[in-house]
């Protein structure tokens, strides 16, 4: 029994070892295909979306969703999604962006389907965080939460957004908070008269 015991174990070491060399050679081998122009095989895209979206799921689970309905947070939000969102994510109406025609995976759009407390607290996540190696940044080092939230407000008010609702949005009587980057940004030079 003992010696089966430590057979099943030299067997498992050795397996492992050997699985490890050849991740290792593959690596190294330069004969995965890493260009986000090609698609990924069906198992990989099966294994890497399921990985991702269990990984949110478990860390997002105990995010307490915050108040999304105030006008005023929903149109800061829209205000950020243009400027951060619109690009990858696209929105109603829009034809998708040369960077969306280059992304592998391809960024969901965040208008379509329904959105519940779940998707909230995920998508709180993943615009605090980021999801590496597919294009979407971590916003959380630049944006306070209370600005995640307004984000997320955005996102969940655009579900069931008409192309000209979204065109109107975020709603021209609130005056949107400065963004970062406004506050970065340098004024033009005034013209000569």
């Amino acid at each position: 029994m003992r010696g089966q015991l430590c057979h099943r174990f030299t067997t498992a070491v050795v397996t492992l070892a050997l699985a490890g060399g050849v991740a290792v050679a593959v690596a190294y081998s330069g004969v995965v295909d890493v260009a986000a122009d090609g698609r990924s095989s069906g198992l990989t895209r099966w294994f890497l979306t399921t990985t991702r979206d269990h990984a949110i799921a478990s860390r997002a689970q105990k995010i307490a969703v915050q108040e999304l309905t105030s006008t005023a947070d929903i149109a800061i939000g829209g205000q950020h999604y243009r400027e951060m969102c619109q690009g990858c994510h696209g929105g109603p109406g829009l034809r998708k962006s040369e960077i969306q025609e280059g992304l592998d995976p391809p960024p969901p759009e965040l208008w379509t389907g329904s959105f519940g407390d779940e998707d909230a607290r995920e998508a709180f996540w993943v615009i605090k965080n980021g999801i590496r190696m597919t294009g979407m940044p971590a916003f959380g080092p630049s944006h306070d939460d209370e600005k995640i939230w307004s984000m997320v407000a955005f996102v969940r008010k655009m579900h069931g957004m008409s192309p000209a609702e979204y065109a109107q949005a975020p709603p021209s009587h609130v005056a949107p908070a400065p963004t970062n980057h406004e506050e970065t940004q340098e004024q033009p030079a005034a013209a000569h008269q």
